[in-house]
């Protein structure tokens, strides 16, 4: 195979279970493959959040590994789906994703071509590290639409049907007002257009 075959992307026919692959600038490994999705986690970084919500230190990808966040299923991160669409803007990862590799050329060119780098120091140009600041990239969407859909079962399940707040109107209907906002964050999220 060829640094070339990459230019237009990536199929599902070219991923495996296990293997790791960028898009966006962010490092994924393969959990799922269906028949034209892929199921992915993320594996560059960890973000935790404590139960308060307030995030932790990110973890690097060998401090997480050694953590056991990738360990699964299930997973202690959360698997994002790649549709068709996302897989173009995917690359393998290794050999064929070095920063003289086509995509990574192709994020430098548009960088370049945008004024990004006026944004990026040189070594982070020289060295395909992007500065994703305001950038948008496909997985970001499913990732988003993902995470609301996680985090608005969870309120249903955990808050909303919860004992001390079904008892009281008051706070039954305040949690069925952030139940319909959540339901209509996730709903909005998949009609953006990119």
């Amino acid at each position: 195979m060829t640094t070339d075959r990459w230019g237009d992307g990536m199929t599902v026919a070219d991923f495996h279970i296990g293997m790791e692959f960028l898009c966006g600038d962010r490092r994924w490994r393969c959990t799922d493959v269906g028949t034209r999705v892929i199921a992915a986690i993320r594996v560059d970084q960890v973000a935790p959040m404590r139960s308060s919500g307030k995030p932790m230190p990110v973890l690097a990808q060998k401090e997480a590994e050694a953590e056991g966040w990738f360990n699964g299923p299930p997973y202690a991160v959360a698997e994002i789906v790649f549709d068709e669409e996302d897989m173009k803007a995917c690359e393998p990862a290794g050999s064929q994703a070095s920063s003289s590799s086509p995509g990574m050329a192709r994020r430098r060119d548009s960088a370049e071509e945008t004024g990004r780098h006026e944004r990026m120091t040189e070594h982070e140009i020289d060295e395909g590290v992007a500065d994703t600041t305001g950038e948008v990239f496909g997985g970001f969407q499913h990732e988003a639409g993902d995470r609301a859909y996680v985090a608005h079962q969870h309120f249903v399940d955990f808050v909303q049907r919860h004992p001390f707040i079904e008892q009281r109107p008051d706070l039954a209907a305040l949690a069925y007002r952030v139940d319909e906002a959540m339901a209509d964050l996730y709903q909005a999220i998949w009609k953006v257009e990119e």
